[in-house]
């Protein structure tokens, strides 16, 4: 059982030998016979109908190297004319030298248990050429676990556990198996070659042999190999040779690229024939296609079962169950075949689906990897608040098979398990003015069936704007409403539109401010209403500034107050009346002037204050004068009279009463000032009247013509005073 390349003795002998002995392995797991079988040129005659005087191989040497081999075989029953069968085989050669050998056999040793059926055939080669596993340097059969049926996909298999190469044999549809394993030598990998043999034979690849009694110059039945792992490139070959002596009958090989590893590759020698692709490797002619199917779950679950091939071989219908790994089957040219659309394990509101093409007719070969996609059924819904027409339901956006794509809102849909979904945020319909917004959340992941459902309000857009008129530079207004049935606020940009709830009231600040208690914005128009219809609003808000007016003292007369607030630029007039006793001097604040009225431009905050003097009235008595200082003003009032001065408030007044001869001498002060001293001072709160009295100088005046003489002056005296009235001064 190995590529007969090289042509010497021993490797004949090792042939023959491997190809009908059958040794105890007690490391097979399965039944075996422990009966060692004659080798050929032994005394003990072999039960076979003829002798097996050719041996012919057909085979694909791999350029790749692998730290582990695995192929799915179908398992074919063929026999030829003398009983024998064909042997599938799986061959590893590991990176120091050693070669491996298992495969699934027919009929390999006709009568005998194992080697009638199908058996396990396994052989380990030194790097010498000589067979040492079995040990007694033959072939090994074993018996399987179970039954092998016909057209069962079997897995052959070499991997690398521990010192150890396990080579196995299992059904994936019985479950039927053997296994056996024997040391690594530290190997651990099995290497492709860019030959189709090494100097031994050897070489990692895939074989299907089988012996004749004569010259054999057809095909096999089809045989399919198939691997999940794809080759890069390969040797396709076939040779046949004499059993004894050794002679090569004929022997051809071709160089394939699998660069596009979906086309089938064929190779004919001899009468023999054989096809490969990347994946796939068929020996014998086939009047068939290759149909090569996988499947794979996306999304998890558990529950699902395996999903069903039905297609035609032969005539006959058959079911399979497909692989996680591509196989491939071979299928009749022209007939249909069809694969489950759904796992089953589903129910009403979970499934496992696919998408793929699941059905066909085979004209040619049909590769297809299957992805089942683990679905809930989910329902969609949506509500309205608000009320209004021209909407329509919303989209919702969803993964179906891997893809992104939108169901209505208001429906049902197979959705992937363990993505998201999401809503719309305005409902088709809605315009620049108008619209639909959804409220509260939108999204959600679809963990089990899902019933879903968004709201959406009915909204108006309020294009606001505002205006500043006479100038400064205040905060933007601020805007309130309702809006997603929440209290909404915002401050005003100019041409923006604000979407409010349908129905609720909206306002805006009726006055701005910038932290001055002197100085407002004001609005001049309604700063209110509903959202009940697309609006645009235009806010013009009026600069203003505080007017203040006072007088001083407060009971010193009266102003004329205008409105406490006034437009920013605006003229004002000033009036004052000086109460009794009062005289109005001066305003004084943002503008001072002394006229009684006056005219101010509001520029700012005004504050002014109209200045009112008391009024001092001096009365000098009959026989002296007061005189007077104040400040820089000075006077005098002559004896007899008086005399109203208007002194600024806090002003002190000194007053000096000086007599008029030395006749006269001062007797004292009145009014709102006393004593005798001759000089007084007197501060000016409000209107007060002071009086300086004199009489006749006695002790001077003296006797009796003193005494006439005083008394006539003293007449003339207020003969004079009667005639004369006070006078004012200011």
């Amino acid at each position: 059982m190995r590529h007969p390349s090289r042509v010497a003795t021993v490797f004949f002998v090792l042939l023959t030998v491997s190809s009908f002995a059958n040794v105890a392995v007690s490391s097979v797991s399965g039944s075996h016979s422990r009966e060692t079988l004659p080798r050929l040129g032994s005394s003990k005659a072999l039960s076979l109908p003829s002798a097996p005087n050719y041996d012919e191989q057909i085979g694909l040497t791999f350029t790749d190297s692998f730290s582990a081999l695995a192929y799915n075989v179908t398992a074919i029953p063929q026999s030829n004319g003398a009983g024998y069968g064909p042997a599938y085989l799986l061959n590893g050669l590991t990176n120091i030298g050693y070669w491996y050998q298992v495969g699934l056999s027919w009929n390999w040793n006709p009568g005998s248990d194992p080697g009638s059926g199908f058996s396990m055939n396994y052989e380990v080669w030194d790097t010498n050429g000589y067979s040492i596993f079995p040990t007694d340097g033959g072939g090994g059969l074993a018996s399987l676990s179970g039954v092998v049926r016909a057209g069962d996909s079997v897995t052959l298999s070499l991997n690398f556990t521990g010192a150890s190469v396990v080579m196995a044999v299992r059904d994936l549809d019985t479950g039927a198996g053997a296994t056996v394993r024997f040391l690594s030598e530290a190997a651990s990998s099995f290497v492709g070659l860019i030959y189709p043999s090494n100097s031994n034979g050897y070489f990692s690849g895939l074989m299907t042999e089988e012996y004749y009694p004569t010259q054999f110059f057809g095909n096999v039945l089809p045989v399919n190999y198939s691997s999940s792992s794809p080759l890069t490139n390969g040797f396709l070959w076939a040779d046949e040779f004499t059993v004894s002596p050794r002679t090569t009958v004929f022997h051809g090989q071709k160089f394939v690229s699998f660069a596009n590893p979906t086309q089938i590759q064929s190779f004919s020698r001899n009468g023999t024939t054989s096809y490969a692709d990347a994946r796939t490797f068929v020996t014998g002619a086939i009047s068939q296609q290759i149909l090569t199917l996988s499947y794979s779950v996306s999304g998890g679950g558990s529950g699902y079962g395996v999903p069903v091939l039905n297609y035609f071989r032969n005539g006959s219908q058959q079911i399979v169950s497909l692989t996680k790994t591509p196989t491939s089957y071979l299928g009749d040219s022209g007939s249909t075949w069809q694969v489950s659309s759904a796992m089953p394990g589903g129910s009403a509101e979970e499934r496992w689906e696919t998408n793929g093409q699941v059905n066909g007719t085979l004209v040619s070969g049909f590769t297809e990897a299957l992805s089942y996609f683990h679905q809930y059924l989910s329902t969609f819904g949506y509500n309205v608040t608000g009320g209004g027409t021209g909407f329509r339901p919303p989209l919702v956006r969803v993964l179906e098979y891997g893809n992104s794509s939108s169901v209505q809102g208001d429906r049902t849909a197979w959705v992937d398990s363990g993505s998201n979904y999401s809503y719309n945020e305005e409902l088709p319909g809605s315009v620049a003015a108008e619209r639909w917004e959804a409220s509260g959340s939108l999204s959600g992941r679809v963990a089990g069936p899902v019933n879903a459902s968004a709201l959406y309000v009915h909204q108006y857009g309020l294009t606001v704007s505002y205006v500043i008129a006479g100038g400064g530079g205040p905060p933007a207004p601020t805007l309130v409403g309702t809006a997603l049935s929440l209290a909404y606020s915002s401050q005003v940009v100019n041409s923006t539109v604000y979407y409010l709830d349908s129905g609720t009231a909206w306002s805006a600040s009726s006055t701005l401010t910038s932290g001055s208690q002197e100085e407002r914005w004001l609005a001049s128009q309604g700063t209110n209403g509903t959202a009940s219809s697309p609006v645009n609003i235009v806010l013009t808000y009026q600069h203003q500034y505080t007017v203040l007016v006072f007088a001083s003292p407060t009971n010193a007369g009266t102003v004329a107050r205008p409105d406490f607030w006034q437009d920013a630029g605006a003229s004002i007039s000033l009036a004052q009346s000086a109460a009794s006793g009062w005289r109005f001097s001066y305003w004084t604040g943002f503008e001072t002037a002394r006229s009684n009225t006056t005219t101010i431009q509001v520029n700012g905050a005004v504050n002014e204050t109209a200045v009112f003097y008391p009024g001092l009235a001096i009365v000098a008595g009959a026989g002296g004068a007061v005189t007077y200082t104040y400040g820089q003003e000075t006077g005098t009032v002559p004896g007899g009279t008086s005399r109203l001065l208007y002194v600024g408030p806090n002003i002190t007044v000194i007053l000096r009463a000086l007599p008029s001869s030395f006749l006269y001498a001062f007797t004292g002060w009145s009014g709102n000032a006393t004593g005798t001293l001759g000089t007084t001072t007197i501060i000016v709160g409000t209107p007060e009247t002071v009086r300086a009295s004199f009489g006749f100088n006695v002790p001077v005046v003296g006797g009796g013509i003193g005494a006439a003489v005083l008394v006539a002056v003293a007449a003339s005296a207020l003969a004079v005073r009667s005639r004369r009235k006070p006078t004012q001064s200011t």
